[in-house]
């Protein structure tokens, strides 16, 4: 049996060779016929463009603290491959995941599925181990066509709808909020953290007859001075403490665990704990100090307006620069436009994937009257920026998981942490 290393080196030259090869109708006829659909646990289904990962890791926290026994399915990984599949808030020991892995290659062709399928079916045949109450899974892109929604869920959440994967999703918020609503089940609920659903996704849901929950409609929160309030379902929470994620997406957690009080005991203890100690690697992630380092994978606008609205209420005096690697095909005018605080230095590199955005991000940067600088590498643009800053200033990574993951490379205590 192969280690963990030559099994996500497999892994990710799949993910640059397969193309979507297979159907979410007959990868469900493929779960059905090698009986790995889950039926005993209560299945969450996770789609939206921002805050997949920090609504499901806060329900994982909550339910776990309540006493039930979770799996989570999560997408992408941040470092390594098996961080994808966790049992009970941890991720699956590598050596159990190998021997998954193995048995999966050896029962499937991998040619005849998506990189995506393959790794799913390692994850739902790990699950088959552990007597679960509840599964949690976060679709890849979009939803409809994600291979997650063969699966059935007994509660849908869309977080948010936003501009990304238009090669895929469509050219707008109501091409892209219909693809997010697939996931959507006839008279089961659904929760929609997006205030401003775009009108397709409530045409759809209205049409399969979904029970949707819509956030500043159907549920709300309201943020205090120190604490955050949150009020829906019949039920208020007061005093909440503030979580280190976007209210906006522990509203949406709390939302669907109250679409599923009738087999979930709602613990407000578990909650308020939950939301003091919840940790989600990669996501506004202080990893060093002196100076200051903070890492996100925020690389569309709505998310990177979230990490400057941080940034700028932290207060800090010294300056601030940012090192910053996108794939070319995101919107990186407007992404890099949401870093809206003032910024001392940039600093650029492109991403394997090919080159593109340092070409695209110079011109538009320089116009703003913004110094810049380029690297070769992820790792460069970083040693570039420590060498500007002193030990009373920041630097700011943020682009993409593969950006995120280069700069952990440098620092094995954050590697650590994520699991």
């Amino acid at each position: 049996m192969k280690n963990l290393a030559e099994y996500q080196s497999t892994f990710e030259k799949a993910m640059t060779t397969f193309h979507e090869r297979i159907s979410v109708d007959q990868f469900r006829k493929l779960l059905f016929k090698n009986k790995i659909l889950p039926k005993k646990c209560k299945v969450i289904l996770i789609a939206g463009t921002n805050g997949k990962g920090t609504t499901s890791m806060l329900l994982e926290y909550i339910l776990q603290l309540a006493g039930y026994r979770t799996g989570s399915f999560i997408s992408p990984h941040l470092y390594n491959i098996n961080e994808r599949i966790r049992i009970d808030g941890k991720t699956v020991d590598s050596q159990l995941f190998c021997q998954h892995f193995a048995n999966v290659e050896a029962r499937y062709d991998m040619s005849e599925t998506h990189w995506f399928g393959f790794i799913l079916l390692v994850a739902l045949n790990i699950f088959q181990q552990f007597p679960l109450d509840f599964l949690i899974v976060e679709a890849g892109v979009g939803g409809k066509n994600c291979l997650t929604n063969a699966l059935e869920p007994d509660v849908a959440i869309v977080t948010t709808v936003a501009m990304d994967h238009m090669n895929l999703l469509g050219d707008d918020r109501e091409q892209i909020g219909v693809q997010k609503a697939g996931i959507f089940r006839s008279n089961k609920p659904a929760i929609c953290g997006d205030p401003d659903p775009p009108d397709s996704m409530l045409e759809y849901a209205k049409e399969i007859g979904t029970n949707l929950y819509i956030q500043a409609r159907d549920f709300h929160y309201q943020l205090q001075k120190q604490t955050w309030d949150w009020t829906g379902f019949g039920y208020q929470l007061i005093n909440l403490p503030q979580p280190k994620m976007p209210l906006q997406n522990a509203s949406t957690a709390l939302a669907a665990l109250m679409a599923l009080k009738g087999f979930v005991k709602l613990n407000e203890q578990a909650i308020s704990k939950a939301l003091i100690n919840v940790f989600i690697p990669g996501r506004y992630q202080c990893i060093t100090t002196q100076p200051t380092v903070i890492c996100d994978v925020a690389h569309n606008p709505q998310a990177v307006a979230w990490v400057a609205t941080k940034l700028a209420n932290d207060n800090f005096l010294g300056k601030t620069v940012v090192v910053v690697a996108m794939r070319p095909d995101k919107l990186v005018t407007d992404t890099l436009a949401a870093m809206s605080i003032p910024i001392a230095a940039w600093f650029l590199a492109d991403l394997k994937e090919g080159d593109g955005f340092v070409q695209q991000a110079v011109p538009f940067l320089q116009a703003q009257h913004g110094e810049v600088h380029v690297a070769d590498s992820v790792v460069s643009a970083f040693k570039k920026a420590e060498a500007i800053t002193t030990e009373n200033d920041r630097i700011v990574v943020f682009g993409s998981f593969r950006t995120v993951r280069e700069v952990f490379s440098l620092f094995p205590q954050a590697r650590r942490e994520i699991t």
